[in-house]
């Protein structure tokens, strides 16, 4: 389990690094970065929520406010990329 959850961490990982790569790539490339990162902020959001809300149905409360403060910046990323993700990656 603990090397599936790794695993995941490394694909968040790479994606969020991923525009630092298509810096030297071509404009294509960076199309593709921009969609990939999107997708991966509106995956970690909709992720988050589900951990939250089981956690929360579990009977743990302070757990799940405690996962949700850590979370804020991933429901940041995800605000800031679901309309992009949306409306179908206009560039």
């Amino acid at each position: 389990m603990s090397k599936l959850l790794a695993l995941g961490l490394l694909f968040v990982l790479v994606a969020k690094l991923l525009p630092l790569i298509a810096w030297l790539g071509g404009a294509e490339w960076r199309r593709f970065v921009h969609r990939m990162s999107t997708t991966v902020d509106v995956a970690a959001g909709l992720i988050l929520v589900i951990i939250v809300l089981s956690v929360l149905l579990r009977g743990e409360p302070l757990g799940a406010l405690l996962l949700a403060a850590i979370g804020i910046p991933v429901f940041l990323g995800t605000y800031r990329a679901l309309p992009s993700w949306w409306r179908g990656y206009k560039d």
